[in-house]
C-alpha cells in the first residue's frame, strides 16, 4: 500500500513521465529555481543538481549516474526526475532492499522540496537552491580537513580569522532494520547550518548525526553568534542542535587540533548551554601543558609573545635577544609554528659549538673532495630547511668569513656549497638568537655592520626571569609535570618562596635544573627548601635575616626566620622578597650588579641576643647528638624525635657539617 501522496502504481509509464518533463518548460511549469538531491552515506554527502528532462540514476555501480559505495544499494537502485511544481519523481528500479518513504516501501513517489526517502540505508533529501547559488562543498571529514588546512594557510598569510563548528544532534537514530529517518539525522537539519553560514560554506559529515563546518573570516565572537543561530530551532519539529566552536588561532593552530577542540566543545554542551566556544585551549596553553611552549603569565612576557606573533607572518629576519637561559629557542620554535612555514622543517644550529673551519660547510654544505674528510656531497643547514626556518643560536659567534656568506644568502636567497661554483636557490626564514650586544660589537668592528643592519629589521628582547617573577610559579608547575616522576610532587610554600626570592642569573634553564635536582633529591611527595640547590637556600637565608646578625659567615651558623609564605596567607605573608636588580641592557650577565637586600626591620638588641643564644644552644645540642650517634643522621633524628628531613634542614641552616676524617 502506497502513501496517499504517491501516484497510483501504473498510472503512467516511465516514457510518458519523461515526455511530460521534456516538454516546454513554460507550459509544463518548470521550477524557476534549481532543485537538488543530497545523498547522505557513510563516506559523506553527495549533492546532485537536477535538470528538467535529465533523469538521475542512483546505485552502487555502473550504469548508475551517481555511484554510492553502500552495500544496501542495488547496482541501479532508483531514478530521480525533475517534475512539475517543484516535485521530484522517485522511481524504485526493482532494488533488492527497496525504496522507502515515511516507513513504507514505494515503487513511485513524488518528493516535494524537503521530502526524504531511504534507498536501502542511504538517505536522500530534496532541497531547493537559489537561482544564483552553487552547491556548497559537502563531503566527508577527510575532505573537510584538507579544505581546513588550506584555509588555515591562507589565514596565516593574510592574518585573518576562521572558526571550525562541530554541530551535533541528539535525536535517536534508526537501527539498521528501521526504514525511517530519525529527527537527529543530518539530512533533517543540515540546511540550518547552511542557512547560517551561507550556500558556499564548507560542510563535512563526520557522523550520521554530526557535521563539521568552516566559518571563514569569523572570530570567536562572530562564530559564537553563528553557532547560537544554528542551535536555535525554528519550530517544535526541528531537532535540538549542539554546537562546539574552535576559533583559529585562539583555540589551536593546526587542523587536527581545531577539529578535536570543536568536537570536545560540542560534546561538553548541554540543553541549558547548547553552544560552547573553546577558548581555554589556546595554543600557548596547549604548549604549556605539553612542556614545549613559552610561559606567558607575566605582562612582560605577554608583550614579548605578542610581538613574536606579529613577526611570525612576515619573512623578515628576527633576532631574539636575551640572557643565557631565557628561552630563546622556545620562542624561535613558537615563531616557526605560528608562521606559514610551520609545515616545513625548522633546522637549529648553535654557531658557538661549530669548529671555525667547519662553519661554512655546516651552514651551506660542501661538495665531495672540497676539503680533507669531505668524502661525500653534503647539504648544509640552509638547504635542509628550504621552505622552512633556520634558527642560528649564538649568531654573534660567527666568524667574519661566515658572516659575509650569510649576508649574501640573506640578500639573494642563493648559496654556493663549499668546493662548488654552482649557485642553489633556497627559501628560508632566518631567526637568530644572541646574548651579546650586536650593535656594540658592530661599532667595535667585531661584527659586520651590514649584516647587523640586515638582521636588525626585527629585534625581540626577551626579559630575564628576575624581571618576570610571575612566570616562576607556572614554570615550576610545568617542570614538576614534565620531570618524569611517576607521581607529580607538590612544592611547599617555603620552597616556592625561596624560588621567588632568588635572582636566577641562569634564568629559566637554571630554574629547570633546580627543579630537576629537587625531584631527584626529594624523598617524599613534596619538595621542601632542603631539596633545592644550596645557593638558593643560602640566598633565601641571607635575604630574610634580620638586622644585627653580624657577618655573612656568622649568619651561616644560625637558623634564619622562615621565608615568606608563597600563598600570601598567614602571619608571614607581609615579608617580601628582595627587589630585582636593574634590567639587563644586552651585555654579559656577569656585568650585572649584585642585588641589594632590602632593609629589614630592626629589633631591640636584647631580642636579637636572646634569639642568637637560643639558636646557638640548638646547634650545640644537635652536634652532641650527632657525635654520640657517630654522625648517623637516621639514629640522631630518632633520638631527637625529629623527622630525618627536618634534621637535615636544620644541619644545613645551622652550618653543621660532619668533620673530615
Amino acid at each position: 500500500m502506497l502513501p496517499p501522496s504517491a501516484p497510483p502504481a501504473g498510472s503512467e509509464n516511465d516514457d510518458a513521465a519523461t515526455t511530460q518533463i521534456k516538454g516546454d518548460p513554460a507550459r509544463s511549469g518548470a521550477a524557476p529555481r534549481h532543485l537538488a538531491i543530497s545523498i547522505f552515506h557513510n563516506d559523506g554527502v553527495h549533492v546532485t543538481v537536477l535538470s528538467p528532462g535529465m533523469p538521475v540514476l542512483v546505485g552502487r555501480s555502473a550504469p548508475a549516474d551517481v555511484r554510492i559505495p553502500d552495500r544496501s544499494l542495488s547496482r541501479v537502485h532508483a531514478r530521480f526526475l525533475l517534475g512539475e511544481g517543484e516535485r521530484v519523481l522517485l522511481q524504485d528500479l526493482k532494488s533488492t532492499n527497496g525504496t522507502w518513504v515515511g516507513g513504507a516501501a514505494v515503487e513511485r513517489y513524488e518528493l516535494p522540496v524537503g521530502g526524504e526517502a531511504l534507498l536501502g540505508n542511504v538517505v536522500v533529501r530534496v532541497h531547493a537552491l537559489a537561482a544564483h547559488a552553487v552547491p556548497g562543498a559537502l563531503g566527508d571529514e577527510a575532505g573537510f580537513r584538507k579544505a581546513l588546512e588550506q584555509a588555515i594557510a591562507e589565514a596565516q598569510r593574510a592574518s585573518t580569522k576562521l572558526a571550525v563548528l562541530f554541530v551535533r544532534a541528539t535525536g535517536v537514530l534508526p537501527t539498521e532494520d528501521t526504514h525511517t529517518v530519525a529527527p537527529g539525522d543530518v539530512s533533517r537539519w543540515v540546511h540550518r547550518v547552511r542557512a547560517a553560514l551561507g550556500d558556499g560554506s564548507r560542510i563535512g559529515r563526520v557522523r550520521r548525526d554530526a557535521v563539521v563546518a568552516l566559518a571563514i573570516g569569523a572570530d570567536a565572537k562572530l562564530a559564537g553568534a553563528l553557532a547560537r543561530q544554528i542551535a536555535q530551532p525554528a519550530s517544535r519539529e526541528d531537532a535540538p542542535l549542539f554546537v562546539g566552536v574552535a576559533p583559529f588561532p585562539d583555540a589551536a593552530i593546526s587542523a587536527d587540533k581545531l577539529l578535536d577542540r570543536a568536537r570536545a566543545a560540542a560534546e561538553s554542551t548541554t540543553p541549558a548551554e547548547p553552544v560552547h566556544v573553546a577558548l581555554e585551549g589556546a595554543w600557548a596553553q596547549e604548549k604549556i601543558a605539553t612542556g614545549a611552549g613559552p610561559v606567558v603569565a607575566s605582562e612582560a612576557m605577554r608583550r614579548t609573545l605578542a610581538l613574536v606573533e606579529r613577526a611570525a607572518a612576515a619573512r623578515v629576519p628576527v633576532v631574539l635577544w636575551g640572557e643565557t637561559g631565557t628561552g630563546k629557542e622556545v620562542l624561535a620554535r613558537f615563531l616557526h609554528e605560528m608562521s606559514p612555514r610551520r609545515d616545513r622543517p625548522m633546522v637549529s644550529v648553535n654557531c658557538g659549538a661549530i669548529p671555525a673551519q667547519l662553519v661554512e660547510s655546516t651552514l651551506f654544505g660542501h661538495e665531495r673532495g672540497a676539503f680533507t674528510g669531505a668524502l661525500a656531497q653534503q647539504k648544509g643547514v640552509f638547504e635542509a630547511a628550504d621552505g622552512g626556518t633556520v634558527f642560528l643560536d649564538e649568531v654573534g659567534e660567527l666568524s667574519p668569513a661566515a658572516q659575509a656568506v650569510l649576508l649574501r644568502v640573506l640578500e639573494t636567497q642563493r648559496l654556493t656549497r663549499v668546493g662548488s661554483t654552482r649557485e642553489i636557490s633556497v627559501d628560508v626564514r632566518l631567526v637568530a638568537a644572541t646574548h651579546r650586544d650586536l650593535e656594540r660589537m658592530a661599532e667595535e668592528g667585531r661584527f659586520r655592520s651590514d649584516l647587523y643592519y640586515r638582521l636588525a629589521t626585527m629585534i625581540v628582547r626577551i626579559p630575564p626571569l628576575r624581571d618576570r617573577k610571575e612566570d616562576i610559579a607556572p614554570l615550576v608547575q610545568r617542570f614538576l609535570v614534565t620531570g618524569g616522576t611517576p607521581v607529580v610532587p607538590s612544592i611547599e610554600p617555603d620552597a616556592m618562596a625561596a624560588l621567588l626570592a632568588y635572582d636566577w642569573p641562569g634564568n629559566v634553564r637554571e630554574l629547570r635544573n633546580a627543579i630537576e635536582r629537587a625531584l631527584v633529591v626529594a624523598q617524599q611527595s613534596r619538595i621542601e627548601v632542603v631539596d633545592l640547590p644550596e645557593k638558593i637556600q643560602t640566598h633565601a637565608t641571607s635575604s630574610s635575616a634580620p638586622a644585627g646578625w653580624g657577618s655573612a659567615q656568622e649568619r651561616g651558623t644560625l637558623a634564619p626566620p622562615p621565608p615568606p609564605s608563597w600563598s600570601g596567607a598567614g602571619p608571614r605573608a607581609h615579608v617580601a622578597p628582595p627587589p630585582p636588580p636593574p634590567s639587563w641592557s644586552g651585555g654579559p650577565a656577569a656585568a650585572l650588579p649584585a642585588p641589594t637586600p632590602p632593609p629589614a626591620p630592626t629589633a631591640p638588641r636584647g631580642d636579637v641576643d636572646l634569639r642568637a643564644e637560643m639558636l646557638a644552644h640548638e646547634r650545640k645540642l644537635l652536634l652532641e647528638v650527632l657525635v654520640a650517634c657517630d654522625w648517623n643522621k637516621t639514629k640522631a633524628a630518632q633520638r631527637l624525635g625529629l623527622p630525618l628531613r627536618t634534621l637535615t634542614y636544620k644541619m644545613t641552616t645551622l652550618g653543621i657539617q660532619r668533620p673530615e676524617r
